[in-house]
């Protein structure tokens, strides 16, 4: 929400707009949440950025917009079915004004923008509050936008959220003309949730793009294997259950994180308890190019995930492009990565013994890793995926009626 500023979005989100500026002759992003402390990113030359202003214009609020959010608040709760938010009314209610605010705001920056309703495609990159935005925007100020979105994880799957659904998602769906999921379980997913909306959940992959190629015979690690984790040390992704996992294995290994976060001093803490022979080496945040210059240029016996519920991580797919095998468990998209080629499936309360025991005695060959980079170049190279998807929004464009 805050890219092109900064580091937090430009894995995820830099390959895309240096393909879909091939086809389209003018893309503007506006940040959400910009951070003007961090350095932008360098974009193509046809790539603007519109920064929302925050003027106190915007936060006026007048009797109107009160009285209009509690008829939005009573549409999303007959297009939901859903009657928990009455629980959290003046929290949904306060929400939705914000929403609103950004609806005014940057239905302010397409006037200005000159956006043109017959050729123009709005896009959001999570299906949340941009989405709850626009949304507002579509059935307040403008019916004529075409607006679509990605899904991934947390904006997808309710059971994620605290409070077990996700607000305002009925006013979502309702005024969305298309969700790209990012894996299939995604789409079927959205598809059982509000069968009546079916018809806009599309599948379209991420991908990751390889810079320097992996060196297939690398010298390996003599007598020490090198396990690999990448993510947030957060809940979600539950890393102290690899210390777990860890503490049973008999070989000699070497682990590596890449990340940081709120949960980092307990996982130090906890790394107390790992054997002798199991070395952990805490890397915090690394920029995304030097991750994968260390996979380009290290053997990697296992990459690691352990996460209670993902989309289809990009961690994932930057590491089978380096033909790194991959353990994790059957959670969200994560079947659709982690198959009999990549890796192995493990379920999502694994036996740590278990898990032990496949590190200790598994191997991929270096015909079976070069069968890990074809199964990417197949599924998750971002040079085909980012141009199918940019062509599937050109013919939208032109496809969807108003």
């Amino acid at each position: 929400m805050g890219y092109p500023y900064g580091n937090s979005e430009v894995t995820f989100l830099h390959e895309e707009v240096k393909v879909l500026k091939d086809y389209f002759n003018r893309i503007i992003i506006i940040p959400l949440n910009p951070d003007s402390t961090q350095k932008i990113n360098e974009l193509p030359n046809n790539v603007e950025v519109l920064n929302l202003s925050r003027n106190k214009k915007y936060y006026k609020r007048g009797l109107g917009d009160y009285i209009y959010v509690m008829r939005l608040f009573i549409m999303e709760l007959r297009l939901s079915k859903n009657l928990a938010p009455l629980k959290h009314l003046r929290y949904h209610l306060s929400e939705l004004l914000v929403f609103l605010v950004l609806a005014k705001e940057v239905n302010e920056l397409i006037k200005q923008a000159v956006i043109n309703e017959e050729k123009d495609l709005l896009y959001t990159y999570w299906f949340d509050e941009g989405s709850s935005a626009l949304a507002i925007l579509k059935g307040k100020y403008n019916k004529r936008i075409k607006f679509i979105s990605r899904a991934h994880g947390f904006d997808v799957y309710a059971e994620r959220n605290k409070k077990g659904y996700i607000f305002p998602r009925g006013l979502q769906l309702k005024f969305v003309d298309r969700v790209y999921t990012i894996s299939e379980d995604g789409k079927k997913y959205l598809a059982q949730k509000f069968p009546e909306q079916k018809e806009k959940f599309v599948c379209s992959r991420l991908g990751t793009k390889v810079e320097v190629h992996s060196n297939m015979e690398k010298k390996i690690n003599q007598g020490k294997l090198t396990l690999v984790s990448c993510s947030s040390i957060i809940p979600l992704k539950r890393v102290r259950k690899i210390i777990d996992i860890l503490k049973f294995c008999k070989q000699s290994i070497n682990w590596i994180h890449f990340g940081d976060g709120s949960l980092k001093n307990e996982l130090v803490s906890s790394s107390a308890a790992l054997p002798s022979h199991v070395t952990l080496q805490l890397r915090g945040h690394v920029e995304n190019d030097e991750i994968k210059e260390f996979y380009a240029e290290n053997h990697i016996d296992w990459f690691i995930n352990v996460s209670q519920s993902e989309g289809i991580p990009v961690s994932i797919m930057e590491a089978i492009s380096y033909g790194i095998p991959i353990i994790a468990p059957a959670v969200g998209g994560i079947p659709e990565i982690v198959n009999a080629t990549t890796g192995i499936l493990i379920s999502e309360e694994f036996n740590p013994e278990e898990v032990a025991n496949l590190i200790d005695n598994v191997s991929f060959t270096t015909e079976q890793r070069a069968q890990i980079i074809e199964f990417w170049q197949l599924n998750y190279s971002a040079q085909t995926n980012f141009n199918v998807f940019a062509k599937e929004l050109q013919s939208l464009v032109s496809n969807i009626s108003v």
